[in-house]
């Protein structure tokens, strides 16, 4: 895959690296027999057709509207069944040894996802994001990334909290997509949240508690610093205009913050972006 989009990602405790193809489409499969191999997690949506994953243990079909994942250093095939197939397509790598069982998106042999969570909708959304080319399109790109990682996590079988039943899922996924679309700004409260959702604060913060293991207020937080990070290493904002545009009172406060996140100050970042 030709890269062109790559972003590293603070999950919990790790980060991951996302390498995105360049026109973030995947040749059409042929029935070309050849095996191989990436050192990297690989994901396919399967946008059109169907098409069947080979390995050495085995075949898994794969139809139209679900998500395969391929764990690093899996040999394989994917053979269309009949007519034409298309897939969108990336990679994507888990970094930090601490990050074991830390509720990501691993897996150790190819797991097959049917999308119940708008992913074809969040994938098209980079796609076009990736075509304009522009920084704050480049944070939207990273906001739906990680919704996506996300959604592999829970659904690999390694999230810490499982979800019990689909309504709490639905909950999950609202509370998910509302830190996205509120990354970028400094509004968006827990009041609001919960007022979208139909819910009590307090039930919204039980929620955050069981499935993040961390209150509205530190989740908030820590999308705010992902844009706070990419900003740094990506455009020449200064820190105390960064720290306005994201509703910190002050320098000091935003740094705090910031320090706290990533361990470092946040000019460090900055030099270490350069």
């Amino acid at each position: 895959m030709a890269t062109a989009f790559h972003a590293r990602l603070q999950f919990g405790a790790a980060e991951i690296s996302v390498s995105l193809p360049r026109d973030f489409y995947h040749n059409s499969l042929t029935r070309d027999p050849y095996s191989h191999s990436h050192p990297k997690y690989e994901v396919h949506y399967v946008l059109t057709g169907g098409c069947t994953l080979i390995t050495e243990t085995g075949q898994l079909p794969c139809p139209r509207g679900h998500f395969l994942i391929l764990p690093p250093r899996k040999r394989h095939c994917i053979l269309p069944d009949g007519g034409e197939v298309q897939t969108i397509s990336f990679l994507y790598a888990i970094e930090g040894a601490e990050a074991k069982g830390a509720g990501l998106p691993a897996c150790a042999e190819p797991v097959l996802i049917r999308d119940e969570f708008l992913g074809e909708e969040r994938l098209m959304r980079i796609r076009s994001e990736l075509v304009g080319g522009e920084t704050a399109g480049a944070e939207v790109v990273r906001g739906e990334l990680l919704i996506l990682l996300a959604m592999f996590a829970r659904h690999c079988g390694n999230a810490v909290h499982a979800a019990e039943d689909s309504r709490d899922d639905n909950r999950v996924d609202m509370i998910e997509t509302y830190l996205a679309n509120h990354r970028n700004d400094p509004g968006g409260s827990c009041r609001e949240l919960a007022r979208e959702m139909g819910l009590s604060t307090r039930q919204v913060h039980r929620l955050c508690m069981k499935y993040f293991g961390a209150p509205f207020r530190t989740l908030r937080s820590n999308a705010r610093m992902e844009t706070a990070a990419y900003r740094l290493e990506n455009t020449d904002i200064s820190v105390r205009e960064l720290a306005a545009e994201l509703g910190y009172a002050s320098v000091e406060s935003f740094s705090g913050a910031f320090k706290r996140r990533f361990g470092v100050a946040p000019t460090d970042r900055r030099r270490r972006g350069k």
